[in-house]
C-alpha cells in the first residue's frame, strides 16, 4: 500500500470542486502551513493549494491559522 502524504488531506478539503469543498478549520490552515513552512511539501502541492485557495478565495479562519503557524 502506498503512504499518502501528510499534506495530501489538505489540498482534498480545498480542491474537491463548487459546493463539495470546505474551508479549512484555523487548526488544519496552521498545520497545513507548518508543513509548507517546514519544507515538508514539494513545490508543485504548494502551487496546487496556492491556485485552490486563490480560486476559491482564503476565509479569516484560514487565514488566522496560516498567522498561527508563522508565530510557532
Amino acid at each position: 500500500m502506498i503512504e499518502e502524504h501528510p499534506f495530501a488531506p489538505y489540498l482534498r478539503i480545498i480542491g474537491k470542486g463548487p459546493g463539495l469543498s470546505r474551508p479549512l478549520t484555523r487548526a488544519e490552515a496552521r498545520q497545513a502551513m507548518a508543513l509548507i513552512l517546514g519544507g515538508e511539501v514539494q513545490p508543485v502541492q504548494v502551487g496546487a493549494f496556492l491556485l485552490l485557495l486563490r480560486y476559491r478565495g482564503e476565509t479569516a479562519e484560514e487565514l488566522a491559522g496560516f498567522v498561527d503557524a508563522t508565530h510557532q
